[in-house]
């Protein structure tokens, strides 16, 4: 696919997004952005990207980088840690074959998502700075 500014191409080609992160992430802005958009999205539950799900279905348990690494050449690997790959065959299976409820957790995920957005608190960050201040 070519490169575009125009992330709208990119976005009205996918029909599910994947989001196997096994890092503690911090919040998922690629899950927020496929949601608003009703694109269901498979995460996993590390870090922030469960936090982005909003509670939405397909948050998939994973095993962690527990941090533990290797040496290898001049390089240090981390260690990446068994996964159980099922959970993210059967949801993808699952909104693939079964239209009825592709539609379902598409509709669910762009109501779920704009609603959240619009209950967001545009001044959150700055009565958090403001409370500091005056602690």
């Amino acid at each position: 696919m070519q490169t575009t500014r125009n992330t709208d191409e990119i976005w009205d080609r996918i029909k599910v997004l994947l989001a196997p992160s096994v890092w503690l992430e911090a919040w998922g802005v690629v899950v927020t952005e496929a949601q608003l958009r009703g694109i269901p999205v498979i995460a996993s539950n590390a870090g922030g990207l469960r936090e982005a799900k909003i509670g939405l279905p397909y948050c998939i348990p994973v095993n962690l980088v527990s941090g533990q690494h290797v040496q290898r050449n001049a390089n240090p690997q981390y260690i990446e840690p068994e996964q159980d790959i099922t959970p993210w065959v059967d949801a993808v299976r699952e909104l693939m074959t079964d239209n009825a409820k592709y539609t379902e957790i598409a509709n669910l995920t762009a109501s779920t998502a704009v609603k959240w957005v619009k209950e967001l608190d545009e001044r959150a960050h700055e009565k958090w700075f403001l409370s500091m201040m005056n602690a």
